[in-house]
């Protein structure tokens, strides 16, 4: 079983692709990031449920101009963002990794998902109010 713990805004963000070795900016877009976690029943007394891993989902859903690229030579795909903490503060990361979900949408109104690869230190940084 998978829970969504928290929604993160991020604006000014940038998608970008690796292809021949190259770097270019697939889009400049606006995203949320879901923080979920994979929930393991426990076979014990109760409702209990232990926390298996805990990752974060890039959803890509408003407006963007994508450019075009040969999805057949995408090597890697990564994104950076201004993710909003609060009504006041944000901090700018990057994920370096980004893996599809599902096939890639590259039109204006596509909607486009990742899970992304990023360490514990980054969850936690998310996490924090």
């Amino acid at each position: 079983m998978f829970r969504t713990y928290k929604e993160i805004l991020v604006k000014n963000g940038k998608l970008f692709v690796t292809v021949s070795g190259n770097r270019y900016v697939l889009a400049e877009c606006e995203a949320k990031v879901e923080l979920k976690e994979e929930l393991q029943e426990l076979p014990c007394l109760g409702n209990k449920k232990a926390v298996v891993r805990r990752f974060a989902t890039l959803l890509i859903t408003s407006k963007h101009k994508m450019k075009t690229v040969d999805i057949s030579n995408i090597e890697l795909i990564s994104f950076n963002g201004e993710f909003l903490k609060n009504n006041k503060d944000s901090v700018i990361l990057t994920f370096t990794q980004c893996l599809p979900i599902d096939e890639l949408d590259l039109t204006e109104q596509g909607e486009n998902s990742f899970e992304v690869i990023c360490s514990n230190e980054i969850i936690t940084k998310l996490m924090a109010p």
